[in-house]
């Protein structure tokens, strides 16, 4: 390429196709990445996860699997949900080995010949659950794993769970759930937002990609400088950008959890990650 050229995608190729050629966008497997740091620096090892039956969701759960396992956790169980349905209980039930649960009670009354009184176990090999969702089916699934004996297990997302709306009373569902999201989303006083939001208010649906075009704009005077410094970062409305030497840009994003329906921001200090592979040689 005789001039530079910034894709607001990523080519399936991961190496560097051209010395001009960067690559930023909104990539999801960055965020189930990030997830995966953040619940093994809170000391959850055990994962199960949950994402939807699509090819989106798939990446997302090899992103964070490969992630997780690199630092040391395990990934014990995992399900696809349909995308075209509204209950979830099959594939929680079988997440949480319910099934089987239901199946020692039934053998044991066989053998007893009584009925007995009888609340499902759930597996309690899992310390965390990973959950890929959008806002509305997230709406459904949290509610069901707290009603499938799931309410003591974090849940952890990415920025799908949350529409970037406030909106209390549908996501008062969402209590507890901890996501990564763009610091556009996640701040209240941004000038630029909110005339953004003004000026264009029937698509508030895409203010993530009002962020995207932000950043692009502003990034482009700034794509050599990346190239050239390794730890070189630009904050900008999508994250703490950075680039890796294939020349595509990841973000840095920033942590919030749900509380009475409304996302609150997590001041967090994202210490390094390491492998167990390092520690060992530490010791």
């Amino acid at each position: 390429l005789d001039v530079p050229i910034l894709t607001l995608n990523y080519a399936e190729n991961p190496l560097s196709l051209s010395d001009n050629l960067y690559q930023f966008g909104l990539l999801p497997e960055d965020e189930a990445r990030q997830v995966a740091e953040l619940a093994i620096r809170d000391n959850h090892t055990t994962a199960a996860v949950l994402v939807p039956n699509s090819d989106w969701g798939r990446r997302l759960l090899e992103a964070f699997t490969q992630r997780f396992e690199e630092l040391g956790g395990t990934v014990l169980s995992t399900e696809q949900y349909p995308t075209n349905v509204d209950d979830y209980s099959r594939q929680i039930r079988a997440l949480l080995n319910l099934d089987d649960s239901d199946a020692r009670h039934k053998d044991l009354q066989h053998v007893l010949g009584t009925k007995l009184n009888f609340i499902p176990y759930r597996r309690q090999d899992i310390d965390m659950i990973f959950l890929a969702a959008t806002h509305r089916a997230a709406r459904g699934i949290v509610p069901a794993l707290k009603f499938h004996h799931a309410g003591d297990l974090p849940v952890y997302a990415t920025s799908h769970v949350y529409s970037g709306h406030l909106d209390r009373n549908a996501d008062r569902d969402l209590e507890g759930v901890t996501f990564c999201d763009l610091p556009w989303t996640l701040t209240t006083d941004n000038v630029l937002k909110t005339n953004f939001t003004t000026t264009w208010k029937d698509q508030r649906a895409y203010t993530r990609l009002f962020a995207l075009g932000i950043d692009a704009f502003n990034i482009i005077q700034n794509l050599q400088y990346l190239q050239s410094h390794d730890y070189a970062r630009f904050s900008g409305e999508t994250g703490n950008i950075s680039m890796d030497e294939n020349l595509r840009l990841h973000r840095e994003l920033l942590w919030a959890q749900f509380k009475n329906g409304e996302p609150v921001y997590l001041d967090l200090t994202i210490l390094p990650v390491k492998t167990v592979a390092n520690d060992a040689e530490q010791s």
